[in-house]
């Protein structure tokens, strides 16, 4: 794949021949929170340092620990860099071009060259002896320009599935601490809120235990941003003395060690008779007495479930069990109030579902422009 004004063979180089690489001079402990100058660790976090290891354009890349062949900085100016940081700089190519080119093939290249299954460093050869592809001057710039505005593009879809995020949990505190609420209620009041335990609406299932496992059919409880999910990595599964558990369409489901973490959802209606193990308990939800997806939008909250680890119990891994769920209060408002909170913060959800498809359509297009535009 080539703009159509360019033509020409590309010239093959080692990343030797086209920049200088060298290491930072830092120790984490020298981060200050305060400090002036960005300081690049083996992270993807930036910290900040009073004193700088590099000024000009560069290249960083972790030299060890998690980030390896993962984390890549494009900087130009005054930073920190910690001594395990490689720096990539001094470049006789158009430097962005080289940023793009390195970042998509070195995790592939430190894969192959390791000794190991997995990747916990890198030698210095590994970044030197690197081929890269050159094509002129002109056309690394307009690559690289191309490149640059669509990064600029996902950093925009972020920020707004971040402000989306945010508008969500704000909007949500204020409905359900009754700071906002809607007009034409027929007259409502916030005296039409009471104080209940999630007992007075939610029971615990019968258990029956199925004697044949079908790992195809077996469930996970994600963090509340995903909810309820089929099990993608069932091979791995030992069901070797675990017993486990038909769950229905709308029951309530949790991680028993985790609820404290926002591991909870309520089964959706194409999972209806998967299975899990009982440290993914259930409880019926009677959508008589309450509206279950005001339920789970009010326990789902970051200010709700953060509190309740101090509830789990256990020597070793500490749990949240059904009866104590059951002995949670919530304050509940009409059904009426109910269905038109669950729709306000809904719209708000499928709103951040619509942006997060767009964001995934976004790095799909980068990928595949990075797999085919070098050569």
């Amino acid at each position: 794949m080539r703009f159509p004004e360019f033509e020409g063979k590309w010239e093959e180089k080692d990343f030797e021949q086209i920049c200088t690489i060298t290491t930072g001079n830092k120790n984490t402990q020298d981060k200050e929170d305060d400090g002036c100058y960005p300081f690049y660790v083996r992270s993807e976090t930036i910290e900040k340092i009073n004193s700088y290891s590099f000024d000009g354009e560069a290249i960083l890349t972790a030299g060890d620990g998690v980030g390896v062949g993962k984390i890549f900085h494009y900087i130009n100016g005054k930073v920190g860099v910690h001594q395990r940081v490689y720096i990539l700089s001094n470049f006789k190519c158009f430097g962005k071009y080289a940023y793009y080119y390195f970042a998509s093939r070195f995790y592939d290249r430190v894969k192959r060259m390791s000794a190991k299954n997995s990747v916990d460093s890198v030698r210095r050869d590994m970044i030197a002896q690197m081929p890269i592809s050159l094509p002129g001057f002109d056309e690394q710039n307009i690559i690289a320009r191309f490149l640059t505005l669509l990064d600029e593009r996902i950093t925009t879809q972020n920020k707004i599935i971040e402000d989306l995020k945010l508008l969500k949990s704000t909007i949500s505190e204020k409905l359900f601490n009754r700071h906002l609420r809607f007009e034409k209620l027929d007259g409502g009041t916030s005296s039409d809120w009471r104080i209940q335990k999630l007992g007075d609406f939610m029971t615990i299932p019968d258990k029956i235990p199925t004697p044949k496992i079908d790992k195809n059919k077996l469930l996970t409880v994600k963090l509340h941003l995903k909810g309820v999910i089929k099990n993608d990595s069932t091979e791995s599964l030992s069901t070797q003395g675990t017993v486990y558990y038909v769950r229905q369409k709308g029951q309530f489901i949790y991680g028993k060690q985790n609820l404290f973490n926002g591991a909870l959802g309520i089964i959706p209606n194409e999972y209806d008779g998967f299975l899990s193990s009982n440290d993914v308990p259930t409880l019926n939800i009677n959508s008589d007495k309450i509206n279950p997806f005001y339920l789970l939008y009010y326990i789902g909250r970051k200010n709700y479930y953060v509190p309740l680890e101090s509830l789990a119990i256990g020597s070793g891994s500490k749990r949240i069990h059904e009866s104590t769920v059951l002995n949670l209060e919530i304050a509940v408002p009409t059904l009426k109030e109910q269905s038109i909170i669950v729709s306000a913060i809904c719209s708000i959800d499928k709103k951040i579902e619509i942006e997060t498809f767009v964001l995934k359509g976004l790095n799909f297009q980068k990928q595949y422009l990075l797999s085919n535009v070098f050569v």
